[in-house]
């Protein structure tokens, strides 16, 4: 079991190991052969190729036909332009409707000014939802976004290696970790008051409720149980706690479905998971209007309907000119807080 625990963490291992390897001097026209490296690192020829491919497509090596693997000529320039974006691996970042808007925007940014962005994807433990940072190292790179993390673990590690970094998307409850973020607390009042105005009195809530890494994330459920008590007490069968997981709203919204006090609309914090609930609710017959907190362009909803709108694209933009303005002028990264408004009023 020890061995198949740490084949996890063995490739990008291998990464920073010859990353480092090469800024120091060690490696300085061509690496060993695969073969002698998965020799010294104890692992299968094919986890070392994976390495290898990933630091040839980030221009740190190229493999060339006779000559082996060669250290590449440019390597220290593109250190010096590369910008590592991280991301928690439990999707796919390029398919995701929500972070695939916000690097969109950071890809026009960051490419406009001729830095090259090269994805790191970390994985998380499924129960708990904390990184599996065992094997985290920081190499040599201009500067770093996180998208989608707000574990402090991980934030005094890259303070200590004192590259600029920027954090895009959720908010993180800290000051000093600079941040382009989202402020829903407008959004989700407005929201609640709209469904109000249409007679909804039992507005149930579906999202995270607590979190073992930053109350940044809870920002949506504060919002909605700030709002809902301007009218109400709130109503604990009402909230269920949801990671932003495929499934969980179905059954987040079977759960509600089981008690006395039915929901009469809901609040999901997620609107990945407003497709799912809104299957099950015409399953069961029952119209509820369900109100989504992002404001994506999701297969099989109506683009008008009343939704909480964040601005991805923009968010994704800003955080790469807040970094790059950073690491040019040698100053600390500077933080913005990003509106979401609630758009359902003049979608009717």
């Amino acid at each position: 079991m020890y061995g198949l625990f740490m084949m996890k963490y063995k490739q990008p291992q291998i990464i920073a190991t010859i990353r480092e390897r090469i800024a120091s001097g060690v490696y300085v026209k061509r690496l060993p052969t695969t073969l002698q490296l998965a020799a010294e690192f104890g692992v299968n020829v094919k986890t070392v190729q994976k390495a290898i491919r990933r630091l040839v497509t980030a221009g740190c090596l190229s493999a060339k036909p006779k000559s082996g693997i060669c250290v590449a000529d440019n390597t220290m320039n593109i250190e010096r332009e590369t910008i590592e974006v991280i991301f928690e691996g439990y999707t796919s970042l390029i398919s995701h409707p929500f972070w695939s808007e916000i690097w969109i925007g950071l890809l026009d940014k960051l490419c406009s000014n001729g830095f090259r962005p090269e994805l790191n994807m970390l994985e998380s433990d499924p129960e708990s939802g904390l990184l599996k940072l065992e094997a985290f190292q920081c190499h040599p790179v201009a500067g770093r976004v996180l998208l989608g993390i707000s574990e402090q673990r991980l934030f005094k590690m890259l303070k200590q290696d004192g590259t600029p970094f920027i954090v895009a998307g959720d908010p993180v409850n800290d000051i000093k970790v600079p941040q382009v973020s989202f402020n829903f607390n407008n959004g989700i009042f407005d929201a609640i008051k709209y469904l109000r105005e249409k007679g909804h009195r039992n507005i149930a809530f579906i999202g995270l409720t607590h979190t073992f890494s930053d109350s940044g994330f809870l920002e949506k459920f504060h919002a909605y149980c700030d709002a809902f008590q301007e009218y109400a007490p709130l109503n604990a069968k009402l909230i269920k706690d949801v990671r932003p997981l495929k499934g969980k709203g179905y059954e987040a919204v079977e759960s509600l479905l089981s008690n006395k006090d039915l929901p009469d609309a809901i609040i999901a914090a997620y609107d990945t998971q407003v497709p799912e609930i809104v299957s099950l609710l015409k399953k069961r017959n029952l119209k509820i209007p369900v109100i989504g907190c992002d404001g994506l362009q999701l297969p099989g909803l109506s683009p008008l309907r009343p939704m909480v709108v964040a601005p991805l694209r923009q968010c994704g933009e800003l955080a790469a000119l807040n970094l790059i303005t950073a690491i040019n002028s040698r100053q600390h990264v500077n933080s913005k807080r990003l509106s979401a408004k609630f758009m359902g009023l003049t979608n009717q």
